[in-house]
């Protein structure tokens, strides 16, 4: 059952600097209610609000993996020559999920869930090419910066936001995005979603199979695990926990942004649709 807005907060002390990871989560507890009770799910239902919905959404998948590369090579060695890197517990961690983020079972064979959910949107009608436009360039050698300046949109803004993170971030501010805004919160953000698709009763399979999939996994645990490398990476110094909290702050906040708009972009069209 999820927490009615400010429960969480009631519960635990959220003044003063944060000094653990109870602390941040109590600290961001009204951004995390306020996207769980975003108005953009109720316009699910329909199938061209949807495609809109997914047409935004797919900058999250990808720049997902910016910040699950960034902490991997923080605890693992990505470099030739390889030495040992980091705690074998938490590497293998990281490393699990990689795997499942880069090739995971599906119906569709090994996929990432990026590539599952490029097929969710086919699916669905909507168009991915904006974002894939951005991948061709990187496969052709364009630098980031480069490939997403011609971008527009929110999705984009929402990526560059990442990237500008993974870029000129710290391990703290990494794992304390990771685990805040991305593991700790997808699955209840995604049971809002299933719950629409199945209301509606529509024919979202492969969305249906990438966001049941993110709640197993996050939810049993990859979450329990993200608090695990938050603690070691900020320890008992309050300055990296610090970091972490307002990093994932500015996270949930551009999360917020891009819910905004695809809300905006999901109503124009289901109104024109009806």
């Amino acid at each position: 059952m999820l927490l009615t807005p400010g429960v969480f907060c009631r519960k635990l002390n959220v003044t003063g600097p944060p000094q653990n990871f109870d602390d941040c989560l109590a600290r961001l507890a009204p951004l995390r209610e306020a996207l769980l009770s975003h108005r953009v799910y109720g316009t699910l239902s329909d199938e061209a609000a949807l495609g809109c919905f997914m047409e935004h959404h797919i900058w999250a998948v990808w720049d997902f993996m910016a910040i699950l590369k960034a902490i991997q090579s923080h605890f693992s060695c990505v470099d030739t020559p390889w030495v040992p890197r980091g705690d074998p517990m938490l590497r293998r961690f990281v490393n699990e999920i990689v795997l499942i983020e880069e090739s995971d079972e599906t119906s569709r064979g090994h996929l990432s869930h990026f590539e599952l959910y490029c097929l969710a949107i086919e699916e669905v009608g909507a168009d991915p090419r904006a974002v894939m436009g951005v991948v061709e360039q990187l496969r052709q050698g364009v630098s980031g910066t480069k490939a997403l300046a011609a971008c527009t949109g929110a999705g984009a803004d929402f990526t560059r936001h990442t990237l500008q993170l993974v870029e000129q971030g710290t391990p703290a501010e990494w794992v304390g995005v990771f685990a805040f805004s991305r593991e700790e919160i997808i699955p209840d953000l995604f049971r809002q979603v299933v719950a629409q698709l199945v209301q509606s009763g529509g024919q979202a399979h492969l969305l249906l199979e990438y966001l049941e999939r993110h709640i197993d996994v996050d939810g049993e645990d990859h979450g329990p695990l993200a608090r695990k490398m938050m603690e070691a990476v900020c320890g008992d110094r309050p300055a990296d926990w610090e970091r972490a909290f307002r990093a994932s702050e500015k996270a949930l906040q551009a999360r917020r942004v891009l819910w905004d708009a695809a809300w905006k972009a999901a109503s124009e069209v289901s109104k024109v649709s009806s």
